[in-house]
């Protein structure tokens, strides 16, 4: 369920890509790799693991305050 969510919003993503582009293909791709890479990537603040992938991960979206994110996680860790 989750992938099938993940290649649908890439594939949106691609469209609005290539309009953005003007119809260009290779600049719809990389315009559009950066656009997916900006909302998907790897947390390590997961239930399910690290290196999880994950929809707007914490490091990622709030890089500037990433490490109070791991703090919280890690004390999260050592109460099990």
């Amino acid at each position: 369920m989750q992938e099938a969510a993940i290649l649908s919003e890439h594939r949106e993503i691609l469209e609005q890509s290539l309009y953005d582009a003007g119809g260009n293909f290779d600049e719809a791709k990389a315009l559009s790799a950066d656009r997916f890479k900006r909302r998907y990537g790897v947390t390590e603040c997961s239930i399910t693991g690290s290196e999880t992938i994950t929809r707007l991960p914490l490091e990622q979206t709030y890089e500037d305050h990433a490490d109070r994110f791991e703090n919280v996680f890690n004390r999260g860790k050592s109460r099990k």
